[in-house]
């Protein structure tokens, strides 16, 4: 158990309650219980904590970015892709990326420029071997990345099984509609 755990259990002297909650409750059981919990936090807050968290607290009001941001990033986002393939593993699995992965992508769809980057060295020990990213240019040359992604090894972990695989991927629209600068973008025309 992690420390922050512990140190809740004996704050609030109940010893257990971690290995109570997470062993003996049905997964639906505790949904109705933190359900319940946060019921009743929330009629202890007073309008006056709520207008500050939504004034503070990014994640409790509506989006900073625009709808016309979010349509204009979408445009963007479906313009000429680049997808770039990375490799941290010793195995060298070029020719196999090449015929097995980049090149169906290629014949798929047309207007997406596929290759090995051989140079990325962000996400090595975070990713397992294969890594990837999505790249879009908007009008104005800028290079904006859309998405990152590759192997882990969280359900490998979790059910104890190697034979597991996971590849996760990450696109942040808000957090790239408020980095892009409107002339940046294509025209909505």
């Amino acid at each position: 158990m992690n420390k922050i755990a512990e140190r809740i259990e004996r704050e609030a002297g109940m010893p257990g309650l971690v290995s109570i909650l997470a062993d003996r409750l049905a997964p639906t059981d505790l949904q109705s219980i933190l359900l319940e919990v946060y019921r009743l936090r929330s009629r202890q807050m007073q309008p006056s904590t709520v207008l500050s968290h939504y004034q503070t607290n990014r994640f409790v009001r509506p989006s900073a970015a625009s709808p016309t941001q979010l349509l204009r990033w979408e445009q963007v986002a479906f313009s000429p892709l680049n997808v770039s393939v990375t490799n941290f593993d010793q195995n060298a699995r070029e020719e196999f990326l090449q015929t097995q992965l980049l090149s169906p992508v290629r014949s798929e769809f047309e207007n997406v420029d596929c290759a090995i980057d051989d140079q990325r060295t962000s996400g090595r020990g975070y990713y397992l071997d294969l890594c990837f990213h999505v790249h879009a240019t908007a009008t104005s040359g800028q290079r904006l990345e859309l998405v990152d992604g590759g192997c882990v090894n969280w359900t490998q972990k979790y059910l104890s099984n190697a034979r597991e695989r996971l590849v996760i991927s990450g696109l942040g629209t808000e957090r790239l509609c408020q980095a892009l600068q409107p002339d940046a973008l294509p025209s909505s025309a």
